[in-house]
């Protein structure tokens, strides 16, 4: 009995819709491909009046299915929420689902829209609408603070900023960061459903990158597949960067000069070394590379230098050469005074000539003795007076010893029993021709003998000449 009174009940229900459904007849068309969270979905619905009369249709959506209610559909948007369809003729309405951010991708989401009569309040429908939210391409949202413009041989420092667009944890998300400069491989262990994430990531570009234009692109995979992906282009400017350093370094007797330059930046430039250096100097001086010019005191290098190439030149001076010869110059000068500068030396000169018409008639002779070996003992300085010519007994301040006669002429003895080493004589003497001479007069050479370690040793002066005045 009760069995019955149920079915009833339902049957009173069902009779209305069917008689409704076979009045007004109610069909959709999904105009979007694919819902991601937070998309929106279009449909174009299109009502038919099969009755015998015109009508006015409301269109209502579930308001219970729409936030804040719900937690699936943020809104619904109805084209023309009332309608008026002439009997046997049809209206197309454009209806829009908007779909909350975090919905899970993956799943069919239903609703419905309430389609009633004004005119006949059993007339009413109630249209069920499918949404089916698929999970987005990119379901990471990727950004990089990437400058415009790179100057090489700095730290390019990047924050990188990663979101989660979806209602679902990311677990193990691979991230790629590649450029033609340089790569690098970052994990994320997990992403929380619309969690954001930051990760600071350093770059150190290389002075000598050539300038122009690069690609920085970023991905984010998970098993294998793309889930996000930034691509962000920069330039890498002109950077001239020379840099010079001059390092001196000296020694005994030499110096060095190193100049080094090196290219760090990125182009190519033209560069030159200018050393200066004396004429003297150059003499002693050598180079690892040799000079493209040498003008005036100036010593210059040109060369090219491309980015990350350095060019050095060393020039070495070394005096060591000129100091040997000087050495040894001194010392052969010092074995040459030894040799013949400590000696005992003589020189004979004439101090003065009475000259007549009629030839020279007297002369006044002067011996210059010096002691440059050591102190000596009984020194003897001889000289021979000519047969023709005899000493007058004017002497200056040393008188003869002996005075011999012999056929040659007259010997003249002077005895020194101490001449001191430094110590200098003179000795001067006058004599007078016995016959009026012409022409020229020469005169023996004068001797100093001294005893030298067990030895006698004789040094001779010079030989003296001189000419008389003719008559006029």
């Amino acid at each position: 009995m009760k069995r019955g009174i149920v079915l009833l009940i339902v049957l009173l229900l069902i009779i209305p819709s069917i008689f409704a459904a076979e009045r007004v007849v109610v069909t959709d068309n999904v105009l979007t491909d694919k819902i991601y969270p937070g998309g929106t979905a279009v449909f174009e619905l299109t009502i038919r009046n099969n009755q015998n009369v015109a009508d006015t249709f409301l269109i209502t959506p579930d308001e219970f299915a729409i936030a804040p209610f719900s937690d699936i559909f943020r809104n619904v948007e109805i084209g023309n929420n009332q309608v008026k369809i002439s009997a046997g003729s049809q209206a197309k309405i454009k209806v829009n689902i908007i779909m909350l951010d975090d919905v899970k991708p993956g799943k069919n989401y239903k609703t419905f829209l309430r389609i009633r009569s004004l005119s006949n309040e059993n007339l009413k429908i109630d249209y069920p609408l499918t949404v089916s939210v698929v999970s987005p391409e990119e379901v990471i949202f990727i950004t990089a603070n990437v400058p415009g413009k790179v100057v090489p041989g700095r730290t390019l420092k990047l924050n990188v900023e990663f979101k989660n667009r979806i209602n679902v944890i990311l677990n193990n998300v691979d991230i790629y960061l590649e450029s033609e400069l340089f790569k690098k491989t970052l994990n994320l262990k997990k992403l929380f459903p619309y969690q954001e994430a930051t990760e600071i990531v350093e770059f150190n570009v290389h002075p000598t990158t050539t300038p122009g234009k690069y690609t920085l692109i970023i991905t984010a995979n998970q098993d294998n597949k793309l889930k996000g992906s930034f691509v962000k282009d920069f330039e890498i400017i002109k950077n001239p960067n020379i840099n010079e350093r001059i390092i001196k370094d000296a020694g005994f007797l030499t110096s060095t000069v190193n100049l080094v330059k090196s290219n760090n930046g990125n182009l190519v430039v033209n560069e030159a070394f200018i050393l200066e250096i004396g004429k003297f100097k150059r003499l002693f001086t050598t180079y690892n590379k040799i000079p493209d010019k040498i003008q005036d005191n100036n010593v210059e290098w040109n060369f090219e230098l491309a980015p990350g190439e350095e060019f050095n030149v060393t020039a070495n001076t070394d005096y060591k050469a000129l100091f040997i010869f000087i050495i040894t110059f001194l010392v052969f000068l010092a074995i040459m005074w030894y040799l013949y500068g400590k000696r005992v030396t003589i020189r004979k000169a004439v101090f003065k000539v009475k000259d007549d018409r009629g030839g020279i008639s007297e002369i006044k002779v002067l011996l210059h003795v010096k002691n440059r070996l050591g102190n000596l003992n009984d020194v003897e300085i001889i000289d021979i007076v000519p047969s023709f010519i005899k000493p007058k007994h004017d002497f200056g301040t040393l008188a003869p010893a002996k005075m011999q006669r012999g056929a040659k002429g007259v010997r003249l003895l002077w005895s020194l029993p101490e001449f001191l080493e430094g110590e200098e004589r003179v000795i001067s003497y006058e004599i007078e021709s016995q016959l009026q001479l012409l022409g020229k007069l020469s005169l023996p050479r004068a001797k100093v003998r001294y005893k030298r370690k067990n030895r006698i040793v004789e040094v001779a002066s010079n030989k003296l000449s001189f000419f008389s005045t003719k008559e006029r």
